[in-house]
C-alpha cells in the first residue's frame, strides 16, 4: 500500500487535504500513510479485530505478531510506527468499526475517500458507491483499487455520475486504481 499511496500523491496537490476516509481500512496501514498528506484520517472497517491492530499501533511502541513462513512454521515478528517513519503522524489517525454498506450520517465532508479492495468484498457494491458519493466534498477524490474484471462486470463507474474520471492506473495484470474527482 505504501507504493500505491506514493502513486496517488500527485493527485492530492489539487484538492483540500483536511479530511480523508480509508474505507475498508483493514489494519490501518494506508490510513497512517494518508496521514502524511491529510490533517485528519479516519479508518473504518467492518472487522473490529482488524481495526484493533491500528489502534494498538497508535498506543504501543511495538506490536508483536506471528506469521507463517513458507515452511508453515510460525515466526514471531514485530512492527512499530517508528520503524515505518509514521510515529510523528499517528495522532492524525483514528479508527472506527463500521459497515461500509450502512455508514452513520456523521461520516461526511471528506476531501478523499480511499477504498482498497473493498468494493468487491461488500454484498451490495452499488449501494456503497452511491452512498459514499454524498460523503465527499466537491472537487474531492474517490479512489478505489479493485480487480479490473469486477469493475467492468458490474458497470460500477456508470453509476458515478457526479464524478469525472481522472485516471485509471493498472497496477497488475488484474488490478487497477480508479481515480475519480467529484464535480462541483
Amino acid at each position: 500500500l505504501t507504493t500505491i499511496i506514493e502513486i496517488l500523491k500527485p493527485y492530492f496537490k489539487n484538492i483540500n487535504r483536511k479530511k480523508a476516509l480509508d474505507l475498508g481500512c483493514l489494519v490501518g496501514r494506508a490510513s497512517f500513510e494518508l496521514a502524511k498528506d491529510f490533517d485528519e484520517v479516519l479508518g473504518i472497517d467492518f472487522s473490529a479485530n482488524l481495526i484493533n491492530v491500528g489502534v494498538k499501533l497508535k498506543l504501543y511502541d511495538n506490536l508483536i505478531y506471528k506469521s507463517k513462513n513458507q515452511n508453515s512454521i510460525f515466526e514471531e515478528k514485530r512492527v512499530s510506527l517508528k520503524d515505518l517513519n509514521l510515529d510523528d503522524i499517528k495522532e492524525k489517525v483514528s479508527f472506527m468499526q463500521g459497515d461500509p454498506s450502512n455508514l452513520k450520517d456523521v461520516y461526511k465532508d471528506f476531501d478523499l475517500i480511499f477504498c482498497s479492495n473493498l468494493i468487491e468484498r461488500v454484498s451490495n457494491p452499488l449501494k456503497v458507491l452511491q452512498d459514499i458519493q454524498h460523503r465527499i466534498n466537491n472537487n474531492g477524490l474517490l479512489i478505489f483499487l479493485s480487480p479490473i474484471a469486477f469493475i467492468e462486470e458490474n458497470n460500477l463507474k456508470e453509476n458515478l455520475n457526479n464524478f469525472e474520471s481522472l485516471e485509471i492506473i493498472n497496477v497488475s495484470s488484474d488490478s487497477q486504481i480508479n481515480i475519480l474527482k467529484k464535480k462541483s
